[in-house]
């Protein structure tokens, strides 16, 4: 499961982020885009679905699903211009697809991909924003 986007209509904020030293430019960027990555791992938690039927000695225990979305720093993926940030689901959850896709004998039940369409906007905002506040407080600083 993964979703990309690219974020447009910075290019003031990131014209601005450019005139601080390097380190505050990193520690800026990789700060925004970690909160924008919280917000879907958030909502992604929310809305993955907990199992209320029979366990098994084989299924894992009911709430494993929401407990296994995480987001995490994907540094080979980074550049000095560009933060890459993961939201995903750990392997105790191995049947996270079956969940978000369906199978032949269940139903899809979607909860990444609505998490994703839902709090996108939400996410650019938050991102936007804490890269401003670093801006402000970098000039402030120098």
């Amino acid at each position: 499961m993964s979703m990309t986007t690219q974020v447009t209509g910075l290019s003031e904020l990131m014209r601005n982020l450019r005139q601080l030293p390097a380190k505050v430019q990193s520690k800026a960027l990789r700060n925004a885009v970690s909160a924008g990555a919280e917000v879907i791992r958030a909502e992604a938690e929310l809305r993955a679905p907990r199992y209320t039927g029979k366990v098994g000695k084989d299924h894992p225990p009911p709430g494993t699903l929401k407990k296994a979305v995480y987001k995490a720093a994907m540094p080979d993926e980074s550049t000095a211009d560009r933060e890459v940030w993961q939201v995903n689901v750990r392997r105790k959850a191995y049947y996270a697809h079956m969940v978000e896709f369906g199978t032949v004998k269940m139903p899809a039940r979607p909860f990444m991909r609505p998490a994703w369409d839902a709090k996108a906007g939400e996410a650019l905002a938050v991102m936007k924003t804490k890269l401003a506040q670093a801006i402000a407080a970098g000039f402030r600083s120098a």
